[in-house]
């Protein structure tokens, strides 16, 4: 799906307003890793990683400045990359397939060309 819609970087869906719940939720095994975009992200982020230790939990907590980044951390697959807009909190389910771009346009492939190729190897297409 992501490739039809051309620079759409990521796909949310709107969430209860508790990271840490939904955390709890969602990786109740392990480590938890996380990561938060938009107002006061690093300062809610770092609130909500001490409270998450208090309660006797592994805890990482990533930067993420890209897409690149909440790929090679997993973050779509353990429900761990959060969006806030206003105060309104999306959790990401898809991310735009840069690999796949980039592949085609190292193959040497038009644009029109790699999206699709996007589109025969991306599942939610």
């Amino acid at each position: 799906m992501m490739s039809r819609l051309g620079g759409t970087v990521k796909i949310g869906k709107l969430i209860d307003n508790n990271i840490k719940n939904y955390l709890l939720q969602n990786q109740s095994d392990g480590k938890i890793v996380f990561s938060i975009s938009g107002s006061n992200a690093q300062k809610q982020a770092l609130e909500i990683k001490k409270e998450l230790k208090l309660l006797g939990r592994s805890v990482r907590y990533v930067e993420a400045k890209n897409t690149a980044t909440i790929l090679h951390n997993n973050l779509v697959e353990k429900q761990g990359d959060f969006t806030i807009v206003n105060n309104q909190i999306f959790i990401t389910e898809a991310i735009q397939p840069f690999e796949d771009l980039a592949n085609a346009t190292m193959a040497g492939l038009k644009p029109t060309a790699a999206v699709a190729c996007c589109r025969q190897n991306w599942p939610a297409c």
